[in-house]
């Protein structure tokens, strides 16, 4: 069906732009021609935050963290933020999970849900790494929606962790 465009521009910059089909049938909607130059900055700060997230580690175990797992994460925030730009700025990767949870439990141990998340974690990230399993591990493919809701807890935690590092290291 062809269509017939009218477009009214206002003083405040938006356009009105009106569609006026073949029968009579009218569509107008309001068109903020500057939306786009703001998705795009905001994206671009994004692919930037990206490369410059720190890694989240527990406190003194920065040397302990797999370079393989190293490697994934930034190919991970890339690929999320390709896939869902506000999953990107809300939660951190599976990846990040993992690298956090296998330096936190070098120090403490795991309670039963964390245990089963890690495990959850290492069968869906670990797989394609070159990492061994850890002994007493028995890996999982689906988790209960209770740990799973936890899960994403630790990773809006980690985000936000990166986010106030990023917010102090522009203040130095």
């Amino acid at each position: 069906m062809k269509q017939l465009q009218h477009r009214r521009r206002y003083k405040s910059g938006k356009t009105t732009v009106v569609n006026r089909g073949l029968r009579g049938s009218t569509q107008t909607k309001l068109v903020n021609p500057r939306a786009g130059d703001r998705q795009f900055k905001k994206h671009a700060i994004d692919m930037i935050n990206s490369m410059q997230f720190p890694i989240i580690t527990w406190p003194g175990y920065e040397k302990n963290y797999p370079e393989e797992l190293r490697n994934r994460i930034v190919i991970d925030r890339m690929a999320q933020l390709m896939r869902d730009q506000k999953e990107f700025r809300l939660r951190a990767t599976d990846s990040e999970a993992l690298g956090y949870l296998s330096t936190a439990s070098l120090i403490n141990p795991l309670g039963a849900d964390y245990t089963e998340i890690m495990s959850y974690l290492f069968n869906k990230v670990g797989k394609n790494l070159k990492i061994p399993m850890p002994k007493g591990l028995i890996p999982k493919t689906e988790i209960s929606n209770y740990r799973m809701s936890r899960l994403n807890r630790l990773k809006e935690w980690i985000r936000k962790k990166q986010y106030q590092a990023i917010k102090n290291r522009r203040r130095k």
